[in-house]
């Protein structure tokens, strides 16, 4: 971007080398590689930037007691390069040794060398060696966005011996070759003495804040590791290089479009048979003596990272005060706590421990239903300030770009801030000290004298993303803001104006833009307080030290020396947005705390004003984490359905109907916020194929065009047990009334309406029509289940399988629905899905239920039989036992009391890890990503999220199960589990990870799968290390708030009348819960016998309450009393409600 035409674009200069075979490396002019393509794969992983290096480069290493070492490739490089068509060489002096590189392509096949040249022009000898680094993908290059943890999860390492060339890594990619399986294999001409596979291996944590890869300072890299971060390095063997001696090396890579069996040794061949042609590469004459430049230095690779002073506890408690919650140590040191209202603290020592980065998702308003004006943003403590800043879809409608990296290895992403300190400019990393409040985030930097903070925060009743910059000690700074903006929307800015003092800058997207098509005169303000103090503002131009913009989405800010300056950052795509701007504005150090109180409000009022209290001091009752960690779960749960995307789920998603119907509405019921509930269900209903099923996700918006081609086969049941669910809670009957539109692809065409009544018999007759497998009342498996990872590999399973826990949820859902439709005097329809559950529930004892244990899958074989897989007969799989179906089986009612006994036995003996509730007994067997059954757990090689076994929102489900059956030791051993706050106590085995979000699984830390194959007891015997998932975006959340109110609390809701049905251990009596019920003060007391009996008596305002008993199969069941009766009864301005159980 240039403000000088006012147009910001996206086409920076690239030069290619490339070959006849269709191999092709796109490098900028300063040396980073941007992509390396083969016909339609992108082969590196992360594409990179002319804005400072990239991840791919080679290294020399002076070696000895310590290392040092400098980058061949790139603008961090010292010497000088050519970059043309065809042409990449790099030549400059390190230490006293002469090098030279280049990129050499093979002509008639995808092969590579990055061939080096050293010379010792020094009097001594010297140890050296080379390393390699190169990032791998292998995914289609479609021009979709993709996700870099995704894509790497499915790459299979595998390592070859070769008696002259030493370890050789070969990479196939499992899952993402659109229907081609992409092989790399990669080693040196000479010998390779060590490798790593990871980027937290060569990288690391601490790379955040020191730029230094750790992996540039070990004598040997750390061997294979199977993860997220598909970055491999090579290390040259070691050797002596003698003063005037010469010597030639070089790294190769061999690239396959499509190698269909797995790895295996007989590889080896292949790569002779090409490795050939590679080292006659290296034989080529170097050029003579040419022209080498150096690259043009910018803003991000001309500047160091800021150093951060570790926090005094004077410090701390000057900050942040002196009493503290929950607070986290290592080896003595603090690393977090929590303190004051909903505020979580993370030093700095923490940030260099984490696997993950800490993160933070923020929304606009205090909206609980979807609203085009809200908008969104990422930041993370590395010192990505916003990013990913979007109004209404977080897909579509974005402002600011993404931060896609977890080392922080791209410095140029989302928001960046520069200051300059004693006459040098420095960009902003890991701070000191790191606060989360639920709408905003506070990065506090000292070093030396100096202290000054970053404030990040979502403003709560207006569409605005709000920036403050503030000196707290010291003198006044320079600071300079770079703010990396979407390049998809080709912005312009229509108007550089002063309004009141402020600067206002007005971002139009471009004609083309898919925005200016749907939000007509629809834009982006960027407001920049007291306009004195803004020196300049530019595009792409003002990053480069020549200048010259090379068209890149950018906008940079200069300031001058102040101690505060805010900056806003506010959404008008739609109209509406001024009716929101009526409030008079606050200033920037005024609105801080007013949107900060504003947000704890909304957080009261969403619970009702819940406050619960464990009055006498007990150790290891739990309720202090629960508690804690509440508020972020509900803000979590929040982000989930308003602005669907995760801190690893960077990009966005969709409305998973499946998702939808579960967390988000769960959550809302629990809370009494029915308009808003039943809001959800008229958009899922509205999104209803006419055929009467609905895709496996969807767009709600504007973008509801965008959506799965697939269903699984429990979608369809979703909707019908949600609606019936919300009618239970609510007593809405008249919801089935609503008239709502059918899904309807041609915009042109009028939709058909008709009533949610007819909506569901619509759905009810698609499943009776195309879901049961032949001659039973068993639905068949089409797509999968809720496992995303136990997809059929083929259509023939697909029609075969039958899953077990379907069967249970088509159980619960006719139940549900036929009781509303009894309710409602719809009674042909309530006695025909009697019938029909009567006929599910009979099937499914007859044959999925085999010596007493249900089976996960049946197998319609070819004699119209059903075989039992994931079962104890099971001797294909290996795998005896599926949770999923056991938990439904309780949950739904369809197993018996002995039955729900004997499978919650099954679990604790057979399903039950240090970390919670797994999937299966063991996972499917790994064989180099070839398909059998089943196509992610068969063919990812990371072990982790589903693929992992220990996914938290099915271990939610057990929670659920085990407080039906009143287990109330396990129910509130499972909520603690999923609680990162010293996760520790509960799970010795886990990593050190972030407090204050929720993850939705747990990672075993295994090599690989084979590993896993192997060693899976050492798991479930507490012997492996345990991480966290992926964070944020899950129903999980939400289902853990319904089950604190619903089972905690034991506050239920079901057709008019309030059930009170707590599951406590002993060590919860005394348990006090203040808040809002049925409009009344109203303050619960707990009082806990441990006997297991349920509710035994109920005494409101000092009298005993008669009460009604509630039918339970399981156990003793709830006291029921009538909402009226209750109402009446809570006559007080305060009062108090004693459970005795």
């Amino acid at each position: 971007m240039n403000l000088k035409d006012s147009t910001l674009i996206d086409r920076p200069q690239v030069c290619s080398i490339k070959n006849s075979a269709g191999t092709n490396f796109s490098i900028f002019e300063n040396g980073s590689i941007k992509s390396i393509e083969h016909g339609a794969v992108q082969i590196n992983l992360m594409t990179g930037s002319p804005l400072e290096a990239g991840c791919s480069n080679l290294y020399l290493r002076k070696r000895g007691e310590e290392f040092v070492a400098v980058p061949l490739l790139g603008p961090k490089s010292p010497g000088g390069q050519i970059v043309s068509e065809n042409t990449y060489e790099v030549k400059g002096d390190f230490e006293g040794i002469s090098y030279s590189c280049r990129l050499l392509l093979v002509e008639e096949d995808s092969s590579w060398l990055w061939n080096v040249q050293l010379v010792n022009a020094g009097d001594d000898e010297m140890a050296l060696d080379l390393l390699y680094v190169q990032d791998v993908g292998m995914f289609c290059a479609d021009g979709n966005e993709k996700n870099d943890f995704y894509i790497s999860q499915y790459i299979d390492y595998t390592v070859l011996s070769h008696s002259e060339h030493g370890h050789i890594l070969c990479c196939r990619q499992n899952e993402h070759g659109a229907g081609y399986f992409p092989w790399l294999a990669l080693g040196s001409i000479s010998e390779v003495s060590s490798f790593s596979t990871d980027g937290m291996q060569f990288f690391g944590p601490g790379y955040r804040e020191s730029g230094l890869p750790m992996g540039l300072f070990a004598s040997e890299l750390g061997g294979l590791s199977q993860q997220e971060l598909a970055v491999v390095a090579m290390q040259e063997k070691p050797f002596v290089l003698k003063p005037g001696q010469r010597i030639n090396l070089g790294f190769f890579g061999i690239f396959c479009e499509n190698h269909i069996e797995a790895t295996a040794s007989d590889d080896i061949q292949i790569i002779d048979s090409r490795l050939k042609k590679v080292k006659e590469l290296s034989e080529q004459p170097w050029p003579d003596e040419c022209f080498y430049k150096e690259p043009t230095r910018t803003l991000f690779s001309g500047s160091s990272l800021f150093s951060s002073d570790d926090l005094t506890e004077k410090d701390l408690n000057s900050l942040f005060g002196a009493e503290r919650r929950c607070s986290e140590f290592f080896k003595g040191e603090l690393l977090s706590f929590f303190y004051g209202e909903n505020k979580h603290v993370v030093l700095r020592r923490k940030e260099a421990l984490v696997n993950r980065p800490h993160g933070h998702i923020m929304t606009t308003g205090a909206n609980l239903t979807p609203n085009d004006m809200s908008m969104s943003f990422s930041c993370y403590m590395f010192g990505v300030f916003q990013s990913h800043v979007a109004q209404g879809n977080v897909n579509f409608n974005r402002f600011l770009a993404l931060n896609t990296n977890p080392l922080n290895m791209f410095r140029h992403t989302g928001q960046r801030i520069f200051v300059r300190h004693n006459g040098k400019l420095y960009q902003l990393a890991v701070p000191s000290a790191f606060e989360i409040s639920l709408n905003g985030c506070r990065w506090i930097y000292k070093h030396g004298d100096l202290l000054f903070q970053v404030n990040s925060w979502a403003a709560t009743d207006r569409p605005e993303i709000m920036l403050k910059l503030q000196v707290l000690q010291g003198q006044q700074l320079e600071w300079v803001i770079s703010n990396q903006l979407s390049s998809e929307h080709d912005w312009s800015i229509e108007d550089d104006s002063q309004n009141n003092g402020d600067r206002v800058l007005k971002f139009l997207p471009g004609k083309e833009s898919g925005l200016a098509r749907i939000f007509p005169g629809g834009h982006f303000s960027v407001l920049l307080e007291n306009a004195k103090l803004v020196k300049r503002v530019g595009g792409d131009e003002l990053l480069f030290d020549d200048g010259k913009s090379r068209g890149l989405s950018f906008l940079r800010i200069d300031l001058a020396a102040t101690k505060q300056f805010v900056m806003r950052i506010r959404g008008e795509l739609t109209t509406q947005t001024g009716s929101q701007m009526k409030r008079k504005r606050l200033s920037g150090a005024e609105a801080c705390s007013w949107d900060a109180d504003r947000a704890n409000t909304i957080w009261k009022e969403m619970i009702s004003n819940l406050n619960i209290k464990l009055p006498s001091v007990k150790t290891s009752t739990a309720i202090d984490e629960i508690i804690e960690i509440l508020p972020w779960f509900a803000q979590n749960a929040k982000v989930h359905y308003l602005a669907p995307h995760g801190l690893e789920q960077y990009g966005g998603a969709a409305w998973g109907t499946r998702d939808i119907c579960q967390g988000p509405l769960e959550m809302l019921l629990s809370l009494g916020h029915y308009s808003q509930a039943r809001n959800l269900l008229t958009i899922v209903f509205s999104n209803q194929n006419i055929a009467g099923n609905w895709p496996q996700w969807w767009m709600f918006d504007w973008y509801n065009q965008v959506r799965s081609p697939e269903s699984h086969g429990d979608i369809v049941f979703w909707p019908i047990l949600a609606a019936s669910e919300y009618i239970r809670i609510s007593g809405d009957y008249d919801f089935l009334n609503e008239k709502l539109p059918y899904y309807c692809q041609d915009v042109s065409e009028q939709a058909e309406y008709s009533s949610v009544f007819n909506h569901i018999l619509c759905a009810i007759a698609h499943i009776r029509a195309s879901c049961f497998a032949d001659g039973t009342a068993l639905v068949n498996y089409s797509d999968g289940d809720w496992n995303d990872a136990m997809q059929p590999v083929n259509q023939e399973l697909k029609k075969r399988l039958i899953s077990s826990w379907t069967v249970g949820l088509s159980y619960q859902t006719f139940q549900e629905f036929a009781r509303v439709c009894r309710r409602t005097g719809r009674i042909e329809t309530a006695d025909e899905l009697k019938k029909l559950c009567d006929m599910i529930r009979s099937d499914f004892n007859r044959l999925l239920i085999k010596d007493s244990v249900v089976a996960g899958f049946g197998f319609v074989n070819q004699e119209n039989g059903i075989d039992l897989l994931l079962h104890p007969s099971d001797s294909t799989t290996g795998i005896h036992y599926r949770l999923l179906p056991m938990i439904r089986g309780v949950i739904s009612g369809i197993f018996t009391p002995e039955q729900a006994k004997l499978h919650a036995e099954i679990i604790e003996q057979h399903l039950k890890g240090p970390d919670g509730a797994r999937l299966m007994d063991r996972p499917s067997e790994y064989n180099g990503g070839l398909q059998r059954y089943f196509k992610r757990a068969e063919s990812c090689p990371f072990f982790g999220r589903e693929v992992g076994l220990m996914y938290t929102h099915a271990h939610l489900r057990y929670a659920e199960a085990m407080a039906r059956l009143g287990d109330a030791k396990a129910f509130i051993k499972a909520l603690r589990q999923v609680v990162p706050i010293g996760i520790q106590e509960i799970i010795p085995q886990a990593d050190i990870r972030q407090s204050n979000c929720y993850y939705s699984s747990s990672d075993a830390a295994f090599t690989n799968r084979y590993e896993v194959n192997r060693h899976y007891e050492d798991l479930m015997l507490g012997k492996v290390a345990l991480k966290g998932g992926w964070r944020i975006y899950s129903s999980g959340p939400g289902i853990f708030v319904k089950l604190v109110m619903l089972y905690l609390l034991g506050l239920r809701h079901n057709y008019g009348r309030t059930i009170f049905d707590p599951v406590l251990p002993k060590e919860y009596d005394g348990l006090a819960a203040q808040m809002e019920f049925q409009g009344r003060n109203v303050k619960f007391i707990y009082c806990v016998s441990g006997n297991e009996n349920g509710v035994s008596r109920i005494e409101i305002n000092g009298v005993d309450f008669e009460f009604v008993r509630e039918a339970n199969l399981y156990r003793t069941g709830g006291a029921i009393i009538d909402d009226s009766v209750l109402a009446a009864a809570l006559n007080m301005e305060c009062n108090t409600i004693k459970i005795y159980t």
